[in-house]
């Protein structure tokens, strides 16, 4: 009564791109908007204004996304136990996005393996739950999942910062190798320099919801 409460604009002004085989670091402190950019960008967080391309083409909103316009940009979130179903398999986690596509069942699991091999997880995995798993094992789970459609973009939001420092380094050297052997685009999302400079060789930098500085990471980090 007698007050309306004003709407907080997160994000405002930013601009930014991603090369096919290139990593990104978009970095930032708590609060400054890169994980409102980051999932504005991968269609899973609200967009009032501005616009999303891919390959030129503007992606539509939000609740108008197909399935095809998803595929290529793959999200991998900050909590890996919080982003796989507790009441699934491993395989039915990883095989969820390969649903649209309508794959015969075997050929379906032959892919789901391939991945999970491919993410340093064996076999037996495949029929565990997420409780079972370790915070690292569930999210080159959550990798697996990403990597399944064959994406061209990995929308990495935090997804080292929820894991102690030695398996944090394990996936950081599964994601090297990834963007070598897949040259995959990356687009990792950090409050972390040290993180951020160990994977790529691009950066921009946010604050208060706006791109402030944006190059290469040893000219910003020499001279910011």
């Amino acid at each position: 009564p007698g007050w309306r409460r004003q709407p907080v604009v997160a994000v405002a002004g930013a601009s930014l791109s991603v090369a096919a085989g290139e990593g990104l670091a978009l970095v930032g402190g708590s609060g400054s908007g890169k994980s409102t950019l980051a999932r504005a960008i991968g269609r899973i967080g609200p967009v009032d204004a501005g616009e999303v391309s891919w390959r030129g083409r503007a992606l539509p909103e939000r609740a108008r996304m197909a399935p095809a316009d998803r595929r290529p940009i793959q999200p991998v979130f900050q909590d890996p136990v919080a982003s796989l179903d507790p009441r699934w398999t491993v395989e039915q986690i990883v095989a969820e996005p390969l649903v649209p596509l309508a794959l015969p069942r075997g050929e379906r699991r032959e892919r789901v393996m391939a991945v999970l091999g491919e993410v340093g997880l064996g076999p037996d995995f495949a029929s565990r739950c997420p409780a079972s798993l370790s915070g690292g094992q569930a999210q080159r789970v959550a990798i697996a999942r990403a990597l399944a459609v064959d994406p061209a973009l990995l929308l990495l939001d935090e997804a080292t910062s929820a894991l102690d420092v030695l398996v944090a380094g394990r996936v950081l050297e599964l994601l090297e190798g990834l963007l070598r052997s897949r040259g995959l685009a990356m687009l990792l999302i950090t409050h972390d320099l040290a993180v951020a400079r160990r994977l790529y060789r691009r950066i921009a930098l946010i604050e208060d919801g706006r791109i402030v500085e944006q190059g290469m990471m040893e000219d910003i980090l020499a001279a910011p």
